[in-house]
């Protein structure tokens, strides 16, 4: 559960900070869906659509997603070249 991640967030847990999050089918445009936070953030409208500033922190930005998303189950996904 997202939540689980959430917590581990609140704790400072490096874990619950991926490098990129993938937001559910249908809650914001397809395109923006796809959150990078790590090394290069965007896109900025999908941060502003989570009320979140321009220059939020890959932290803030996580957690800003873990809180909308907190009731919904998550998957993690590493691929690796």
């Amino acid at each position: 559960m997202v939540a689980t991640l959430f917590g581990d967030a609140r704790e400072g847990r490096a874990n619950a900070f991926p490098s990129a999050l993938v937001l559910p089918p249908g809650t914001i445009k397809d395109g923006l869906r796809w959150l990078k936070t790590w090394p290069e953030m965007g896109p900025r409208e999908t941060f502003a659509w989570l009320g979140l500033e321009p220059e939020a922190t890959r932290e803030e930005i996580v957690q800003a997603a873990y809180t909308r998303f907190e009731d919904h189950g998550a998957a993690g996904v590493a691929h690796h070249h």
